[in-house]
């Protein structure tokens, strides 16, 4: 079958949300034959459509110099369809627009300019310098469970437009939602754009693979291009997938988080004690998640604890119980270590 072309009518009525079923078939038709990528549009949620194509118009217009009044739609959609056949990008509109409106141009972070003398007191560099995890708030409310030697650079008040951050380390995200500011988080050359939801970064420095995994929501994980040169190494991740970012190469690749006997520290479940030895705890513990849990003092083998745990991380829960016990925890990698005075 030919590759016929669609008006610009029709493009700009289906960026408006104006199409009937038919039509948006016919442009969504239109556009999977077109060279690149095909399957972004069918990796949103409608919400996320619906989202891409309003921001969408509003960028588009203002690219191309038109004035968004609502007072004049008519000829403001006019020259918007002229202005489409002068400029000739009726044929890439929704793949350009689809990258515009998840990566604004220009919000990369700049590391090197961060950490100049002059521009410390604009900036807050936060580093977890304690054996255990630790959660840090951001301006926005944006909550972030920080490992050992985790850092996080961001503005001490964020821009009106967006929210960015740098992060190194690791580190669970609980975003906090805001439509008109996107939230960007990089580590080295990676980005990350979400609007609000969960999920965890592995970046460590002098890693060979980074890792982004969702816990909610959904985020966008791109390679950023050197400055002049566009990229589209983009890929969308939904809950129980995980994005593994080759640093030398900028390689993405998606792939699937299964179930697993085992939980990620950062994945909630619940769990329930009545009553129960810490020490039998401590291996129910182990038994949901990836760690291992050691008692310092034998004395804490005497405590026992009763509560319920429902939809909770590792570091949820952790918290509770040093609060509870009147105890502290260290964290190694994934030996968890236990510390307190114990329980007569």
């Amino acid at each position: 079958m030919p590759n016929s072309p669609i008006t610009p009518e029709l493009l700009d009525k289906y960026l408006s949300g104006q199409c009937s079923p038919e039509e948006s078939a016919k442009v969504e038709e239109w556009y999977a034959m077109q060279p690149g990528e095909k399957n972004y549009l069918a990796r949103l949620s409608d919400l996320e459509r619906q989202l891409l194509e309003e921001e969408t118009l509003k960028n588009i217009h203002t690219k191309i110099g038109l004035q968004s009044n609502p007072l004049e739609k008519t000829p403001r959609k006019m020259v918007f369809r002229r202005r489409l056949f002068q400029l000739g990008v009726a044929a890439s509109l929704l793949l350009a627009a689809w990258s515009i409106w998840y990566f604004v141009p220009g919000t990369e972070v700049n590391t090197s300019a961060i950490v100049r003398p002059k521009q410390q007191q604009d900036w807050i560099h936060f580093v977890n310098k304690e054996a255990k995890l630790i959660t840090h708030v951001l301006p926005d409310g944006t909550e972030v469970c920080l490992h050992p030697n985790a850092e996080l650079v961001y503005p001490q008040t964020f821009r009106r437009q967006f929210r960015q951050i740098v992060f190194n380390g690791e580190g669970f995200f609980a975003v906090a939602h805001d439509a008109s500011r996107p939230f960007f988080i990089q580590s080295d050359k990676m980005q990350i754009r979400v609007l609000g939801t969960k999920f965890n970064v592995k970046a460590l420095p002098n890693q060979a693979i980074f890792q982004v995994a969702v816990v909610s929501g959904s985020v966008a994980v791109r390679s950023i291009a050197e400055p002049g040169k566009a990229n589209l190494k983009v890929v969308i991740l939904k809950p129980n997938q995980q994005a593994l970012f080759e640093v030398a190469t900028q390689h993405l690749t998606t792939v699937e988080i299964f179930p697993q006997a085992k939980k990620e520290i950062f994945e909630p479940v619940s769990v329930s004690f009545y009553d129960a030895p810490l020490a039998e705890v401590a291996k129910q513990l182990e038994r949901q998640f990836k760690v291992r849990i050691q008692l310092a003092d034998q004395a804490l083998s005497g405590c026992t604890l009763t509560a319920d745990f429902s939809n909770q991380n590792l570091s949820d829960i952790l918290e509770a119980m040093c609060e509870t016990l009147d105890a502290t925890y260290t964290l190694s990698g994934d030996i968890l270590i236990f510390n307190g005075l114990g329980c007569e």
